[in-house]
C-alpha cells in the first residue's frame, strides 16, 4: 500500500507547487518569496515531474494534469535554451551564466519525455544541443565547469546572480550529469 500513498503524495505536492510557482511561461519561481526562475530549481522541478510521470500509470486520474504541468514546463525551458545548448543560472535572463546542473536535469527530463512519448520528436535537437553543451562543461579529468553553489531562496534577482559557480570537483553536479548521461544512453538505445 505504500506505493499508492506515495503517488498520491507526489501528485499533491506537484499540483500544489505548480499552483504556487509555475508561471504562465511554464517556468517555475524558486519559492513564493523568491520570484526568480532559478536554474537548478527549474531543473529539480523538471526531474521531479519526469520521475512522477514515470511512476504514474497512464490511466491514473491525475496523469493528464501532471503531464500538462510537465509539458508547459518543457516548452518554457525549450524557449530559453542558450545557443550553445545550455540553460542559465537564471533561466530567463540571457546575461546570467550558463549552468551545468540545470542543463543536466533538463536533459534528463526532456530525454525521458521523448523516449516515453510525453514529448514529440521536435525536442530531440534541443536535447542533443544541450548534451553537447554539457560535454563541453565536463573537463577531461572528470571535473566540472559552472555548477552553481548551494542556493537557498533569495528575495531578489541579485541574490541569484551573485551565486558563484564551482569549477572543479562537485558531487552534486557530477551526479546530475551522470543521470543525464544514462538517460541519453537510454534514448539512443530506444529503450521505451
Amino acid at each position: 500500500m505504500e506505493a499508492p500513498d506515495g503517488l498520491a503524495a507526489a501528485v499533491r505536492l506537484i499540483t500544489r507547487y505548480a499552483g504556487l510557482l509555475q508561471q504562465s511561461s511554464g517556468l517555475w519561481h524558486h519559492s513564493p518569496e523568491a520570484p526568480t526562475a532559478w536554474g537548478r530549481g527549474n531543473g529539480f522541478a523538471a526531474r521531479g515531474l519526469a520521475e512522477t510521470l514515470t511512476a504514474l500509470p497512464a490511466d491514473h486520474g491525475d496523469f493528464t494534469a501532471v503531464l500538462d504541468i510537465y509539458r508547459r514546463h518543457m516548452d518554457g525551458m525549450r524557449s530559453h535554451q542558450a545557443p550553445d545548448g545550455m540553460w542559465r543560472q537564471v533561466v530567463d535572463l540571457p546575461g546570467s551564466y550558463r549552468e551545468t546542473s540545470v542543463t543536466a536535469l533538463t536533459v534528463t527530463a526532456m530525454a525521458r519525455g521523448v523516449r516515453l512519448g510525453w514529448l514529440d520528436e521536435s525536442y530531440r535537437p534541443v536535447i542533443e544541443r544541450a548534451w553537447r553543451g554539457i560535454l563541453a562543461h565536463v573537463v577531461d579529468d572528470g571535473t566540472l565547469v559552472d555548477v552553481c553553489i548551494s542556493t537557498g531562496a533569495g528575495p531578489t534577482l541579485r541574490h541569484y546572480l551573485d551565486r558563484t559557480a564551482v569549477n572543479g570537483a562537485d558531487d552534486r553536479g557530477g551526479a546530475l550529469v551522470l543521470g543525464a548521461a544514462l538517460e541519453m544512453h537510454a534514448l539512443a538505445a530506444g529503450n521505451g
